[in-house]
């Protein structure tokens, strides 16, 4: 199930053995991968409310995309942390592997009259090719990726920057082991979404979502 988290003092508790705390991070508003001063500046203070909070990180992995490389830092910044951030293409958004897919879901949801992310939800719940593809193939990759990162951070808060629709809610759906979006509420622009992963197999990288909390600011 998922939860609604206000980000304050007390609101983070102390990780038990085996856990690995990922805060999932939506990338800003953009235009052509290019994210506006406003939604840096959004970003910086999402950065400084967790460190405020109590919260910061040990590591940094981001899609390779622009737009999410500089959410990741603009966080990272905001929280005080020099900590490298490695690049995974695991948490790229569909256009890195499949631009002219995307092409045709852009000019698909235009005609519907929706955005790409209401579109992208609206053929997961009634298009069973598009569902199968989105979990078999993207929302099983980016548990993957989740899983090696809390395999080698134990113990740790990792920030983990990607992208929603075709990417982040089928991705803790997976986690869930649920094949649907009715428990995965949508992802907003610069939202972070704190998962909490206990390994509960290195060897087979089995883990278990313990919780699943949608983080705002007060």
């Amino acid at each position: 199930m998922s939860t609604q988290k206000i980000i304050k003092v007390g609101a983070f508790r102390e990780l038990s053995p085996g856990e690995c705390r990922i805060l999932f991070l939506r990338h800003e508003e953009h235009t052509n991968d290019i994210t506006s001063t406003e939604g840096l500046q959004r970003l910086f203070r999402l950065g400084q409310t967790c460190q405020n909070a109590g919260l910061t990180v040990e590591s940094a992995y981001s899609s390779p995309a622009d737009r999410c490389l500089t959410a990741v830092l603009a966080v990272k910044c905001g929280m005080g942390c020099a900590k490298y951030t490695q690049i995974d293409r695991r948490l790229a958004p569909m256009e890195f592997s499949e631009p002219e897919r995307v092409t045709e879901l852009k000019k698909e949801a235009t005609k519907a009259g929706m955005s790409v992310h209401e579109y992208v939800f609206h053929l997961i719940e009634t298009d069973t090719d598009f569902k199968s593809e989105m979990f078999m193939k993207r929302g099983e990759e980016g548990a993957r990726a989740l899983s090696e990162i809390a395999s080698e951070h134990a113990g740790e808060s990792v920030l983990v920057g990607s992208h929603s629709a075709t990417k982040m809610e089928v991705t803790i759906a997976t986690l869930k082991g649920d094949p649907h979006l009715n428990n995965v509420p949508p992802i907003k622009t610069g939202q972070i979404v704190e998962l909490i992963l206990k390994l509960d197999d290195a060897t087979e990288l089995k883990v278990e979502l313990v919780e699943c909390n949608y983080l705002s600011i007060a």
